[in-house]
């Protein structure tokens, strides 16, 4: 097997919380990203995901571990340092609000022209409008939209916008960290389906984070599942959903609400040890592809 485009091993990050106080906000997770490839990472509010985003994007630098991109080791500062110009390139977050993501005093054009810019991707004036252009209707926003400024377009169109500066550096990966949440459910599945689109049809890799499972069952090949720091499970995408080893992760799947009222009204909370719930042992191989948190002794 080819090596991972992103290999993250044993990162770990630590906050101060005054007065001598610390949290373990993530703590020693590993998992790798293939080329082409769509990963979903799940898991409750305050569990970590959005702060190894971060980590990954170099916005925080991590306590322990190490990530290599392209077998880059970019979590050694004098690497990122030195390739931070190939790294901006490559690698691009998507936030969950897009509002914070753009200068609400330029207008969508100047916003996808900055990003071309700074990706070393503009040519001049006039191949530039016409870059900006197919940018914009690549993601279903017509020319005229350019001329907007934040404040001016929907949450939706404000997104698209978002996405459209994202590929017009055309990373090759794509690190999307709730980029539906702050949308109405009928504009969720447009990004959604525009995004599964044009990772089609560009090619590049995503660490797709969520809390509706629904999305990430649609758009992610794996899953992983991240619980208090860590991450407790990952498996294919349909074996993880059809089959979940972990308390948590068997206890999350079955908090998706069915449709169906004779179904809920059977429908029971499992019932588990607590104690299963520790965050003590070791990501162990169960099955092909398939890895479980393990209790020391209970692997």
């Amino acid at each position: 097997m080819k090596n991972p485009l992103l290999d993250v091993r044993h990162i770990s990050q630590i906050f101060s919380l005054g007065a001598g106080q610390t949290i373990e906000a993530v703590h020693d997770v590993s998992f790798a990203i293939q080329a082409h490839e769509t990963v979903g990472l799940i898991g409750e509010s305050g569990c970590g995901k959005s702060t190894l985003a971060r980590i990954l994007m170099g916005l925080y630098e991590p306590a322990a571990g190490d990530i290599y991109f392209k077998d880059m080791h970019i979590s050694d500062h004098a690497v990122r340092k030195t390739q931070r110009r190939i790294i901006q390139r490559e690698m691009h977050m998507i936030f969950q609000d897009a509002d914070g993501a753009l200068n609400p005093r330029m207008t969508a054009a100047d916003s996808i022209r900055e990003g071309l810019i700074l990706a070393g991707k503009w040519k001049n004036a006039k191949d530039g409008r016409q870059q900006i252009e197919e940018l914009l209707r690549s993601v279903g926003l017509d020319r005229r939209y350019g001329q907007a400024c934040p404040g001016e377009l929907s949450g939706g169109q404000r997104q698209r916008v978002a996405i459209a500066r994202c590929l017009g550096i055309a990373p090759s990966l794509i690190i999307a960290d709730e980029p539906i949440a702050a949308l109405d459910v009928s504009i969720q599945a447009q990004i959604i389906n525009l995004l599964k689109d044009l990772q089609e049809q560009q090619h590049f890799s995503m660490l797709f984070i969520a809390h509706d499972l629904a999305v990430v069952r649609y758009i992610s090949d794996r899953t992983a599942v991240m619980y208090g720091g860590r991450l407790v499970e990952i498996s294919s995408t349909e074996e993880l959903f059809q089959q979940p080893l972990h308390p948590y992760t068997k206890l999350l799947l079955a908090s998706i609400l069915k449709p169906d009222p004779a179904y809920e009204r059977q429908k029971r909370v499992p019932a588990f040890d607590h104690s299963l719930l520790s965050l003590e042992g070791a990501m162990t191989e169960v099955m092909p592809g398939h890895f479980v948190l393990c209790h020391a002794g209970k692997a």
